[in-house]
């Protein structure tokens, strides 16, 4: 029962002081999340986000940098992200860089003033999660859930508005981003098989074209 009473404390405690309280510690690690339109090649998304990555890579602070395009289950082309792995945090006192945190603001501000970001909808830092490691670990997420994806669309431009432009909270809301699973573009070709047996062209020949065009 005192468990109880101590976690149900706890939480009592957490809701009244907010999430600020919670001291974020330097791990030397962060990621950049980037989404273009739905119905880019991935070739188009690999080649802007190598660009970012690269404007990453040139801060001293950094040690390496890994580049993922159209990570996860559904692996969409239009996502991308860039795991960031920072020197030790000692040497990096030693030499009067940047911590974790104060990168993150700088580089938030910097690539989303790069020409490169005008063709893309979201660019936005997170702390690796302790758990899964992979995941968008912002301290704030809401989840919404409705019988009909209009609703959803509705909910969510809704909560931008509010959170961005009401005057409780405008100016104090930074990194706002979704997740969501956008529905893509499909094209449906008809070949011509005559043709295509004319000039010894196969049908996987032709997809393959297509999809990396």
């Amino acid at each position: 029962i005192a468990v109880v009473l101590v976690f149900v404390g706890s939480l009592f405690v957490a809701s009244k002081l907010g999430m600020d309280f919670m001291l974020k510690e330097d791990r030397g690690r962060f990621l950049v999340w980037l989404k273009a339109k739905p119905g880019v090649s991935i070739d188009y998304m690999t080649q802007k986000s190598k660009i970012f990555q690269k404007a990453i890579e040139k801060h001293a602070e950094v040690e390496f940098t890994t580049l993922q395009v159209g990570y996860g289950t559904t692996q969409n082309p239009f996502r991308a992200k860039i795991f960031v792995q920072l020197k030790p945090l000692k040497e990096r006192k030693k030499e009067h860089q940047l911590g974790q945190f104060e990168l993150m603001r700088a580089l938030r501000k910097e690539l989303r003033s790069l020409p490169e970001a005008k063709g893309l909808d979201t660019i936005n830092l997170s702390e690796v999660a302790l758990i899964g490691g992979g995941g968008d670990s912002s301290p704030f997420q809401t989840f919404v859930f409705s019988h009909s994806q209009e609703a959803v669309d509705k909910s969510v431009e809704n909560l931008k508005k509010f959170l961005l432009e009401s005057p409780e909270l405008k100016g104090k809301v930074e990194s706002y981003h979704t997740s969501t699973s956008e529905s893509q573009p499909q094209l449906q070709l008809k070949i011509l098989r005559q043709n295509a047996n004319k000039y010894g062209v196969s049908a996987q020949t032709i997809g393959s074209v297509v999809s990396s065009a």
